[in-house]
């Protein structure tokens, strides 16, 4: 699902604020939802959603079937009325609003002449979001991650969301 989401990025043109919004307009709502796919060239992928509602938060965190391989989910929470302490990591440590802008600094997809375009390539370190606050959905790309001058931030959230994937990995092997 994620995957398509990538193919159709291009597709929204959300602003960041109104202009002449006040600066409290400018603060990150809350999530709702985040659907997030990372891709280390051909070698791995993780998928991960998580969904707020008035039951709690609800997460998934998969490895997408790939090459006759089946998918695999690695952890499932929820729904939990608490966030659980790799949800909130997650949400203390990266501004997932601002990563998600229209024409954040780094990202693969910009606003050009009013109309979404974005780079496309193919067995590099990318990184696909899309993130909910109520009916407000922003969406975007990262590409090239394994570059020095990519985006830190996105690089970093995508090491993340790989590390939570292989420590998940780590702790299903063990007797």
């Amino acid at each position: 699902m994620l995957i398509c989401a990538a193919c159709c990025i291009g597709c929204t043109n959300r602003a960041n604020a109104l202009p002449g919004a006040p600066a409290a307009a400018l603060v990150a709502p809350p999530i709702d939802r985040l659907d997030l796919f990372v891709r280390n060239a051909a070698r791995e992928a993780v998928e991960l959603t998580m969904t707020r509602d008035t039951r709690g938060t609800t997460v998934i965190l998969a490895r997408p079937a790939y090459d006759k391989r089946p998918p695999v989910v690695l952890d499932s929470i929820g729904p939990a009325g608490q966030d659980t302490d790799m949800v909130v990591r997650l949400l203390n440590s990266f501004d997932l609003w601002a990563l998600n802008a229209p024409d954040a600094p780094g990202a693969a997809c910009r606003t050009v002449m009013g109309q979404r375009s974005c780079s496309i390539t193919f067995n590099d370190y990318s990184l696909v979001m899309r993130v909910q606050s109520g009916r407000e959905v922003r969406v975007q790309r990262y590409t090239r991650l394994e570059k020095s001058t990519s985006n830190r931030s996105a690089r970093a959230l995508g090491d993340f969301v790989f590390e939570w994937a292989r420590m998940r990995e780590r702790q299903g092997q063990r007797p």
